[in-house]
């Protein structure tokens, strides 16, 4: 039966799936119902849950007490109600698939009191560049990230902030978010990392761009973001944002400025990263104009999620003649370490004018940049250093080395980590990765003493390991990996999105990865 069927039956199928409801079977191991909560508003209580998007048969949320009395029946996507007169201290949450039985049954306080979450509040995080660590401003403290990333795919890309747009199942949910912030803090989790998003690649989500007539930052998303940040602080939670994939902002003013320019391109265009510089500030200013203590939330800025060049796209699709830079600099394309150079020249004075553009505003927070490895997409330093394409290789995308990445002027190198194909135990994946990505030398080293690295994604694939008691003892074996080398912390991939069905999130099986991963 069609799920859309299925939630437009009438109320005499809810009665008669009620009769045999005692009878039903009930499906183990499936929890298509997360983060039961209760929220009180004035003399209102108020019970919110999630429905998991991979579960789309489940169409009808059913609300017990501990007799199994039913309270409440919600057609799917309903997944707020009021508990009017209930005086029970517990009910009971399960929901029904498109044959009438029955999920498994989660439950939820009414009586919980999340007072003992809160705070402390946030205190300004710096980078100690004598250690190489991030610490408490003011102190010798060290922090440690214990994240997670937050992130809704629904679409295809990130939508965590997005304000409601007619015709689109994808909007900002304040009560979600503070689920998703109290749960977390229950395992001592200390650091949250989303995405902003300035363009992209569904173009229904407008992001922080807004619709094409839009000046500068669209306020009805940046008005999440500040929620967002209110309620990170309330728990005392830091917050990790990255501007997706370095999409220029997508509407008419920013293009203008931009002179079109997007993405790669950005680099190599002096309007394009001026554009940039300018929204980076705008983000920030607009965060101070509403509360500056809001800033205190944010541990660091990585300029985008995962850093690459393209081997197919202008000026690495060229392959011979002369290329010339924005600073004049003539750059022969037939060779490999002149392409190399011309690289490196691009990100360095990319990295420069972007920490200048976050200085201006908040001098002391931390820039850095996100990057996957190059081993990920079937590549050496070796066998991809002019940023041509790899014969059998066809991906597109070229990270720099973590190396090259650490010369420039970012504050700290966001690495991300995955199995991606290569054999052995959390440890050896590691290790081969590190080493793809130059992060086993001399030099690598010693500018880690100055500039921390942390493990801002990491995970574990279902392919890979089948059972979410192997992804969990691979994700330990990885985090561990990455602790005892020496980097500053992790964020796990992800709390809870469903929509990745290839990749073990901490919410499966009503969240039973929170607290082994997070384990020391």
């Amino acid at each position: 039966m069609n799920k859309n069927v299925c939630c437009l039956l009438s109320w005499v199928w809810t009665f008669c799936a009620c009769a045999v409801l005692c009878q039903a079977e009930v499906h183990k191991g499936d929890y298509p119902l997360v983060y039961p909560d209760v929220f009180k508003q004035q003399e209102q209580t108020l019970l919110h849950f999630k429905w998991r998007p991979d579960m789309t048969n489940y169409c009808r949320a059913v609300i017990k007490t501990a007799k199994g009395q039913t309270v409440a029946q919600l057609d799917r996507p309903t997944n707020l109600w009021e508990t009017g007169d209930i005086t029970d201290e517990k009910l009971y949450l399960c929901a029904l698939d498109e044959s009438g039985n029955e999920s498994e049954t989660v439950e939820v306080d009414l009586r919980a009191d999340y007072s003992s979450l809160y705070g402390p509040k946030p205190a300004r995080i710096v980078i100690d560049k004598e250690k190489g660590r991030f610490i408490y401003t003011g102190t010798d403290r060290e922090f440690i990230a214990k994240g997670v990333n937050f992130c809704g795919i629904t679409l295809g890309d990130h939508d965590t902030f997005e304000p409601p747009i007619k015709g689109l199942p994808v909007c900002y949910d304040p009560y979600h978010v503070e689920s998703v912030l109290r749960t977390i803090k229950k395992y001592d989790y200390n650091l949250v990392r989303v995405f902003i998003k300035t363009g992209g690649r569904d173009c229904r989500m407008k992001g922080m761009s807004g619709p094409a007539d839009t000046k500068g930052l669209y306020a009805p998303y940046m008005e999440n973001v500040v929620d967002f940040l209110r309620k990170c602080s309330k728990y005392g939670i830091y917050v990790m944002p990255c501007f997706t994939e370095n999409e220029m902002m997508d509407n008419d003013y920013f293009r203008k400025l931009s002179g079109g320019a997007s993405g790669q391109g950005v680099l190599f265009s002096a309007e394009a990263i001026r554009a940039k510089q300018l929204y980076i500030r705008l983000f920030l200013e607009y965060i101070r104009a509403k509360d500056p203590a809001l800033l205190d939330t944010l541990f660091a800025v990585t300029m985008q999620n995962e850093f690459a060049f393209y081997c197919n796209v202008p000026p690495f699709s060229q392959t011979n003649g002369v290329y010339t830079f924005l600073d004049g600099r003539k750059y022969d394309m037939s060779d490999d370490t002149e392409r190399r150079a011309l690289a490196n020249a691009a990100i360095r004075n990319y990295y420069t004018a972007m920490k200048q553009a976050v200085s201006e505003v908040l001098p002391e927070l931390p820039v850095g940049e996100g990057t996957f490895a190059l081993g990920a997409v079937g590549k050496t330093y070796e066998n991809s250093k002019g940023i041509r394409r790899v014969p059998g290789v066809d991906d597109s995308r070229y990270p720099m080395t973590a190396l090259e990445l650490l010369r420039t002027d970012i504050d700290f190198l966001d690495f991300h980590v995955y199995r991606w194909g290569h054999p052995g135990d959390g440890a050896e994946v590691f290790r081969y990765f590190t080493e793809n990505m130059g992060l086993r030398t001399e030099e690598a080293d010693r500018l880690r003493k100055s500039k921390p690295v942390i493990m801002g994604e990491f995970g574990t694939f279902k392919e890979n390991e089948v059972s979410l008691d192997a992804g969990i003892r691979f994700a330990k074996e990885l985090k561990k990996a990455a602790l005892d080398f020496g980097f500053k912390g992790t964020c796990f991939w992800t709390i809870d999105t469903f929509e990745q069905e290839r990749i073990w999130n901490l919410m499966y099986e009503n969240g039973r990865m929170l607290h082994d991963v997070n384990a020391e």
